[in-house]
């Protein structure tokens, strides 16, 4: 089964999101902001790694763009 991960990074913490292809959601979690706490964490929720997508700012994608995965 393919998992989509979707980070929330501040200064202090992240949260992490898995969900399915159809928008399930398998594992939350909210760590560190640290390399390895997100490491961990994303290891915890499992799966294979495939793609990465990274956005940041706001959370809308610009016109016409598709978010890794899936569509908006």
């Amino acid at each position: 089964m393919e998992y989509f991960a979707g980070l929330d990074v501040s200064m202090e913490e992240t949260h992490v999101c898995v969900v399915t292809r159809n928008g399930t959601v398998v594992f939350e979690a909210k760590v560190p902001s640290t390399p390895a706490s997100i490491a961990a964490a994303l290891a915890r929720a499992g799966g294979g790694r495939r793609a990465i997508s990274r956005r940041h700012g706001t959370a809308q994608l610009p016109s016409g763009a598709t978010p890794v995965g899936g569509s908006r």
